[in-house]
């Protein structure tokens, strides 16, 4: 079809010529011309489609349904142009643009409830939660009179703002039904799924899109929903490659507010293999956000880059980690604030800060159930049962953590079931129930195998090492901890890299190797002190207190003794820092207060089995009897053995035997 007007102001004339072919034969079946004015043009396209239906044969519309559809359409020209201004913008990302263009339609036109739905997603686009909430209400509430798929849509975009995922689903599937052509539909749809944790429904969604749509083949949008997709799915491969032709597809045609989607996707591919490459892609999409002026991507920069630089560089970290908390709370999104506060309490916990962790976990559960985000849920019920098993090793806490297991395998989120795994495995093991420990270490390990996750399956290989350790398979523990301390060099993981360093300083010290445990606790305390993880650096350094203790070096131990102090001073955690507290209360023997030392580490024993913790408990006892034997006192370091002997067989702690040997 074809149109000419005339270029003056005012109201000109319009000629529309449209022509219907058989695109197989060419053969025109039904062609017609038009004319009117301007401000005709709404009512001009009413008319031509009535004629063209009847032309083609189709079934002609009763009242009711022409009544509908004049209701559907915008009042006006430019109320019309603004609307489809906007439309074009949300399919380019472009949402603030969208916005103004629906907000000056709106104005025109304040019963036309299409724009306000329209609205609504421009501002869930931009991250303003309770706008788009109002906008979806204000469309549902003036929406009758409209067509059934409009109202639909209406009724969809106002389930979506109330993260209501279920009804949102529901309304879209039946939309799809009526408008089975209609490839935006599906991707909605496909963005809902994902959001209500149904992974495997959104590829069978995309999987109809594509092969009913082959013109969309070549549509960055499309692309990136794959993306999303195959990130929901755990398909790190899948997730690059459609991250990389969204981004060729968007840069192509110079928009802006679609590469930043794809190289903020492109950067979380890339951080835990290349940093450069990844702060590279971050920086961009920051740019192109700004361009755009999508606050809510900018936040969700400074989020990914925060995660980006935790490992190395802590305070930078927690100053972008700020700045998007501070961006998701001026908008008032409510999924970025959990994202952000997710990551800040990570940041607590590795810094010693239990409480402030607790408080920053307990915010994210209580948004993501409010939300509806099973991901989230799972993340924040792990995290609590991991701040809760500081306190005590509870049938609670093994609960918590099955329950965030069970919502992990109910949207195949494998990765993070394996962290909960082998998180759980980390409980048995601290109760001394050490067969079920191996079993479900086994099974986070098999999680992780599932979608080839080699970075996070070397933390669960870590912690099998730990069990191995307990059981008294040293050769195996020792080459664990070698394992996860190489794969965490390549991947600049400080927190793992200085864990392996203090294990394996563990065992040199388990076999009588004073001198050649410190190296490996100075590693350790470098790598706490880059990362900013206080607890670490307190362990890491009342160890080598302990090394210089044994071979004689007061000055060292003193040192270091201080230094460890120092540290705890700082921490409110408990279990995490149990082995920094009976290092220092065993160093206290050394220094000549040997009953102190004794009542010490007797209440850390009795302290640690109230918490449900044998192992510590045992550790506890094994410097109790130290210090009673460099005191002399041979028949209380005896009774203290005899007691520790008969615990850690009952129990299968084989590495507390083999270092209790007769006295």
């Amino acid at each position: 079809g074809s149109y000419l007007t005339s270029a003056r102001s005012g109201n000109p004339p319009v000629r529309l010529d449209f022509a219907v072919q058989d695109a197989r034969s060419g053969t025109t079946i039904a062609s017609l011309t038009r004319s009117g004015s301007i401000a005709e043009l709404p009512a001009l396209i009413a008319v031509v489609g009535s004629d063209l239906r009847r032309r083609l044969g189709a079934k002609a519309q009763n009242s009711e349904e022409l009544h509908h559809l004049a209701n559907a359409r915008p009042p006006t020209v430019d109320v019309m142009r603004r609307v489809g201004f906007a439309l074009d913008a949300l399919h380019h990302y472009e949402a603030a643009h969208a916005r103004d263009e629906l907000l000056q339609a709106i104005a025109q036109a304040p019963d036309y409830a299409p724009a306000y739905a329209y609205l609504s997603k421009a501002w869930a686009a931009l991250g303003y939660r309770e706008k788009a909430l109002a906008a979806a209400n204000q469309a549902a509430a003036i929406s009758t009179g409209l067509p059934a798929s409009t109202r639909l849509q209406i009724e969809a975009q106002d389930f979506e703002a109330r993260y209501d995922w279920r009804h949102a689903i529901e309304t879209l599937r039946k939309l799809a039904t009526l408008e089975q052509n209609d490839p935006e539909v599906r991707l909605e749809l496909i963005d809902v799924l994902l959001s209500a944790g149904k992974p495997n429904d959104a590829q069978a969604v995309l999987d109809t899109l594509q092969v009913q749509n082959e013109a969309i083949s070549g549509d960055a949008r499309v692309e990136l929903t794959a993306g999303r997709v195959a990130n929901a799915q755990e398909d790190v491969g899948a997730k690059q490659a459609h991250a990389e032709q969204a981004l060729a597809l968007a840069r192509a045609r110079d928009n802006p507010g679609l590469a930043a989607d794809s190289e903020v996707m492109l950067g979380t591919v890339f951080e835990s293999s290349d940093v450069k490459k990844a702060h590279d892609m971050f920086s961009r999409a920051l740019m192109d956000y700004a361009a755009v002026k999508n606050p809510r991507g900018e936040a969700s920069v400074h989020l990914a880059m925060g995660n980006l630089l935790s490992r190395a560089q802590p305070k930078l970290a927690r100053a972008e980690y700020e700045e998007s908390l501070a961006k998701f709370q001026a908008i008032g999104d409510r999924d970025g604030i959990a994202s952000a506060y997710s990551d800040l309490g990570s940041m607590l916990w590795a810094a010693g800060d239990r409480d402030g962790a607790e408080a920053a976990v307990r915010n994210v559960l209580e948004i993501r159930r409010e939300t509806g985000d099973i991901a989230g849920q799972a993340w924040a019920l792990a995290a609590l049962a991991v701040g809760e098993s500081d306190e005590r090793a509870s049938n609670e806490v093994i609960a918590a953590f099955r329950q965030a297991a069970a919502l992990d395998a109910s949207i195949g989120a494998h990765s993070h079931r394996g962290f909960t795994l082998y998180s759980l495995s980390d409980i048995f093991r601290l109760r001394g129930e050490l067969e079920e420990a191996r079993n479900a270490c086994a099974e986070a390990q098999a999680e992780y195998a599932k979608v080839n996750d080699p970075a996070n399956k070397s933390s669960a290989d870590f912690e099998c090492a730990l069990i191995a350790l307990d059981r008294g398979d040293v050769a195996a523990a020792e080459a664990g901890a070698r394992h996860a301390r190489d794969a965490a060099v390549r991947r600049g993981d400080t927190m793992t890299i200085a864990n392996a360093n203090v294990t394996l300083g563990q065992i040199k010290i388990g076999l009588g190797g004073w001198s050649d445990a410190v190296p490996l606790f100075d590693a350790a305390g470098r790598e706490y002190a880059q990362g900013e993880l206080t607890t670490g650096q307190a362990v890491a350094a009342s160890f080598t207190a302990l090394c210089a203790a044994a071979v004689g070096n007061a000055r060292a131990r003193d040192a270091a003794l201080a230094h460890t102090i120092a540290l705890r001073s700082r921490i409110n955690e408990r279990q995490e820092v149990i082995q920094a507290d009976i290092n220092i209360a065993e160093l206290r023997g050394e220094n000549g207060e040997s009953e102190q030392a004794v009542s010490a580490l007797q209440a850390l024993a009795e302290d640690a089995r109230k918490r449900d913790w044998p192992g510590w408990a045992m550790e506890a006892e094994l410097a109790q009897m130290r210090v009673l034997l460099r005191s002399g006192d041979h028949a209380r370091a005896e009774a203290i053995r005899a007691r520790i002997i008969a615990e850690a067989r009952q129990k299968g702690f084989a590495w507390v035997l083999q270092r209790a040997p007769p006295l």
